[in-house]
């Protein structure tokens, strides 16, 4: 009986300590926390932007949590979902609309929109810029922090069936399925450029990061494989298009500059 209960004693899993092994290894490698690492890279822009915000802020598709704004202090915000449970499960917001992106937003004079990791998947986000500015005063700023359309994970979640997607998601995470469908439209510098242009928006930053892929980091060897990838392509610039997040910032258009946009 002894033996039987000491057997089903077990605090960490197997996965539990092949990620800790993992988390181990890159703080050795890179001097800082996994999770914190990349957060690092964006939220000095991300602070810049919003430090420049006059007016209530929107944490468009909110959820549960918004690492940004957690530390970064701002006004008045409003967290915009489809969910309703976000009024419950999100601390940080008093004031949520329960709708989708793609419908338009009634509000105006917005001091500043933030959308975290959401942007991926939206099926028309041209259509979310044009909500965007038009709720957005004159010069406010539109922060999107999302992965690249070019980084590995992000092709293979274009080119691999749903069932397929759905079992590498189960492997990675332990989750049934991948929640919500991925476009990556406009998650290029290029592409997101000349969408801002065409929709009254101007992209004044836009910085990539690679950081190694969670989805490995229950292999400590191929994670070890991931970071040295990490290391390449944020070496060099010209494999920024294959970096893993970008963080970008748009401001709209003064009415001036767009008149001046629309005679030349």
């Amino acid at each position: 009986m002894g033996g039987n209960a000491s057997r089903t004693i077990n605090p960490l899993s197997f996965k539990q300590r092949m990620r800790s092994v993992s988390f181990i290894l890159f703080e050795r490698l890179y001097g800082e926390e996994f999770w914190e690492y990349h957060q690092s890279r964006f939220r000095p822009v991300v602070r810049e932007a919003l430090a420049s915000a006059n007016g209530v802020v929107i944490d468009a598709a909110c959820g549960a949590w918004n690492p940004y704004l957690h530390e970064i202090p701002v006004g008045e915000t409003i967290g915009i979902d489809l969910d309703e449970a976000v009024r419950r499960r999100n601390q940080l917001h008093r004031k949520f609309l329960i709708q989708d992106l793609h419908d338009e937003i009634d509000l105006k004079d917005v001091g500043a929109i933030i959308s975290v990791y959401t942007w991926e998947h939206l099926r028309a986000p041209q259509k979310v810029l044009a909500n965007f500015h038009k709720v957005l005063r004159p010069g406010a700023p539109l922060v999107i922090v999302a992965p690249q359309r070019y980084y590995y994970i992000s092709l293979l979640t274009l080119v691999l069936t749903k069932s397929m997607r759905d079992l590498a998601w189960r492997v990675a995470t332990g989750r049934k399925s991948m929640p919500f469908p991925a476009y990556y439209q406009l998650c290029s510098r290029k592409s997101l450029a000349n969408a801002a242009a065409a929709t009254g928006f101007d992209l004044v930053e836009y910085r990539a990061h690679d950081v190694a892929t969670g989805w490995f980091l229950q292999v400590p060897p191929i994670f070890l494989l991931a970071c040295g990838w990490m290391w390449l392509v944020n070496r060099f610039d010209v494999f920024e298009p294959l970096r893993s997040s970008f963080v970008a910032v748009l401001r709209k258009n003064h009415p001036a500059a767009s008149r001046q946009l629309g005679s030349a």
